[in-house]
């Protein structure tokens, strides 16, 4: 009993000098580690380059819907409209962007843009955010500016950023090394795989600025014209005449009070 007792004791005060912080030696079995867990990424977060030269300051989203970009074409929009990787906001699924089938040939999709307006774009967003099996393994952007040439002939279209690999739930993004005017976008992707988003920061050429300014003055719902005209201080009978010759073809046939706007 005596022995049983003092190897109780033994073993309680062996326990105390490890809770201590002592060095009593310890079979492996009996020393607990708790296993390292792995930090899963935040689903969206940016990687990449965050240096300065990424800030494009004083331009605009060209491709965005918000401010006048539309989808013209695309490959594939089985299982999502390709309309949503130009979408305001942030994605919360991936069924807010587009998502397309698996292809079984040679060739890769792609989806094709219109511009708010003809502009120089200087930064492009890749945006694969929630796509975890199914972005794409790589992808390039071209442009082409259809106030000079034909977006159906291939050699109207110029390369703004070389093929270059994506990565699952990731939002890219990349420096236009030699900013062309363009009014459309295509991007391609290899072989196939969804975006959440695609985003063209930029700035409007001249002919770009007025052009866009022409479209809203010619698209604007009329009670909504009507106001913004008489917040100008413009009399109610000129307003009307104003509205009565709508559409304008040209910047210089937009009403005075609009002109140091434009400009």
């Amino acid at each position: 009993m005596e022995h049983a007792r003092a190897q109780v004791a033994g073993g309680r005060a062996r326990r105390q000098r490890l809770h201590r912080g002592g060095h009593s030696p310890v079979h492996p079995r009996a020393a607990h580690h708790p296993p390292r867990r792995r930090r899963r990424p935040v689903p969206g977060a940016r990687r990449g380059d965050h240096r300065p030269r990424l800030l494009v300051t004083g331009g605009l989203d060209l491709a965005a819907l918000e401010n006048g970009g539309r989808i013209t074409g695309c490959s594939n929009e089985f299982y999502s409209s390709p309309s949503n990787i130009i979408a305001p906001g942030l994605p919360r699924t991936m069924g807010e962007g587009w998502e397309n089938a698996r292809r079984r040939d040679d060739g890769n999709d792609w989806v094709e843009l219109g511009l708010a307006g003809c502009g120089e774009v200087r930064l492009l967003e890749l945006d694969t955010s929630y796509f975890l099996y199914n972005a794409p393994g790589a992808a390039e952007v071209s442009g082409c500016d259809e106030t000079t040439s034909d977006p159906a002939v291939p050699a109207s279209w110029f390369t703004l950023l070389e093929r270059v690999d994506l990565r699952p739930d990731t939002r890219h993004r990349f420096v236009v090394a030699a900013p062309r005017p363009a009014t459309r976008l295509r991007v391609d992707v290899f072989p196939d795989g969804g975006l959440a988003r695609l985003r063209a920061h930029g700035r409007l050429t001249a002919d770009g600025h007025e052009a866009l300014w022409v479209r809203w003055f010619n698209t604007l719902p009329r009670p909504h014209l009507r106001a913004v005209l008489e917040g100008l201080g413009m009399p109610g009978g000129r307003v009307d005449a104003v509205l009565a010759g709508r559409p304008v073809e040209k910047a210089d046939e937009l009403p005075a009070e609009l002109a140091d706007l434009v400009r």
